[in-house]
């Protein structure tokens, strides 16, 4: 065997050699780099994949950018790109997955929330977009499963803020989708049936018979459980108009809201509910006291409600805080019961301010009356509420008070079987 004598320098020569030849080729077959492009670091390689345009995902997962605006031919695309992978970030993500299969929501939330606030600007600017959704995805999903409904929703929308002009289209579709479907789960389905109809008239021509489809079905699941229609009106004491005041009908699963007319009528469903089972009737508006009727229901499709009449709250530094404590209808011998089986007194609910100074905690708390009613005026910050049954079923446990705001939180104490 001859004993090569090629020095290093005579190797870097050949294999420029070999790259401006590459060049020449790609330039006669059409694939030519546009003439102002900025080149990145690594010079030129071959994607064998007609009319590639954006990142290319290996089987490990590893992204490598792609330069959008190269050229392609039939035999597959010469493109500027970037070696740089993200295989470091990329392994965290796949890291927080692990934790999120694990359940261990707390630690994957405080974590993916780092490397967003550390890391978001540089995904973005290497154009490394879907790796930065999933990242938000993947934290949102944490907040979900620990029940923090509100907060999942809103980092869903702020990843199509920031994201969406920038990620494929079916991308963007599903999670519009899943917005709807997270509110649908928690049992909020006004919002869901809003969203529902929303993708379905936005992709009702581009995707028909995927996320227009998916989007059809599910608002007509919800409709379909539809058992009954609440109406009736609302007033307010000092003799204001009484139009824009929120009414939510809630039965222990499911909840529905409005808001009322002018003339301060509104109108309604209720939701899957047994006869024998009870609902309850929340009505608010920022700047008077909320009120609350606790009804059962006798089956009859049509349920008229007796006048509500909200009071002005004399104190404008404050939010209220409101929600009634229950008990979910358990069993069904032949069909299994849905809805409220009662509402617990005297239930103790406690409220944790949080405070920047360490060992200044200030605790609030009140008690259920014998309606299972609660109320509490709080001043503006950020609360914790804890207590003995804190499955606040679609709400955040962690939450911000503001002035003149009302907020609800229902507490559900377990389940009682019936039969």
């Amino acid at each position: 065997m001859l004993k090569s004598n090629i020095n290093k320098d005579t190797v870097h020569i050949y294999l420029l050699a070999i790259y401006a030849v590459g060049l020449l080729i790609c330039s006669g077959c059409g694939g030519k780099l546009e003439e102002g492009q900025v080149p990145l670091k690594t010079g030129v390689s071959r994607i064998d994949k007609k009319d590639f345009i954006a990142d290319s995902v290996n089987g490990a997962g590893v992204i490598s950018n792609i330069n959008a605006t190269a050229q392609t031919s039939p035999g597959g695309a010469w493109v500027e790109h970037s070696d740089q992978t993200l295989e470091d970030k990329q392994k965290l993500y796949n890291d927080l997955k692990i934790l999120y299969d694990r359940n261990e929501y707390d630690i994957c939330i405080d974590k993916s929330s780092k490397i967003i606030r550390e890391q978001g600007k540089s995904l973005l600017e290497s154009e490394n977009n879907v790796l930065l959704a999933n990242l938000y995805e993947l934290h949102a999903d944490c907040l979900e499963r620990k029940g923090v409904v509100y907060q999942s929703v809103e980092i869903n929308q702020i990843l199509l803020l920031k994201l969406e002009e920038l990620l494929p289209m079916d991308y963007v579709a599903r999670v519009k989708l899943k917005i709807g479907n997270i509110y649908k789960r928690a049992g909020l389905y006004t919002k869901a049936l809003s969203n529902y109809k929303k993708v379905e008239l936005e992709y009702s021509e581009i995707f028909p018979d995927r996320f227009a489809k998916y989007a059809r079905e599910n608002y007509n699941e919800i409709i379909s459980r539809q058992i009954a229609t609440i109406s009736g009106k609302v007033s307010f004491e000092d003799d204001k108009g009484p139009s824009g005041v929120t009414l939510k009908v809630f039965n222990g699963y499911e909840e529905s809201e409005t808001t009322s007319t002018q003339n301060g009528e509104y109108s309604l469903p209720l939701f899957a509910s047994t006869p024998g089972s009870m609902f309850s009737l929340l009505a608010y508006k920022q700047g008077y006291k909320p009120d609350i009727i606790n009804r059962k229901f006798d089956g009859a499709s049509k349920i008229a409600i007796r006048e509500l009449q909200l009071k002005r709250l004399t104190n404008d530094n404050i939010g209220i805080i409101t929600g009634v404590v229950f008990t979910i209808k358990g069993g069904g011998r032949r069909t299994p019961h849905h809805g409220i089986a009662g509402f617990m007194e005297g239930h103790k609910i406690e409220f944790h301010k949080f405070s920047e100074r360490r060992n200044e905690e200030e605790i609030y708390s009140t008690l259920s009356n014998n309606n299972g009613i609660y109320a509490i005026s709080l001043g503006p910050g950020t609360y914790q509420i804890t207590s003995t049954f804190i499955n606040a079923r679609g709400t955040d446990k962690v939450f911000r008070v503001e002035n003149e705001v009302v907020k609800i939180l229902n507490i559900s104490a377990g389940a009682i079987k019936v039969d």
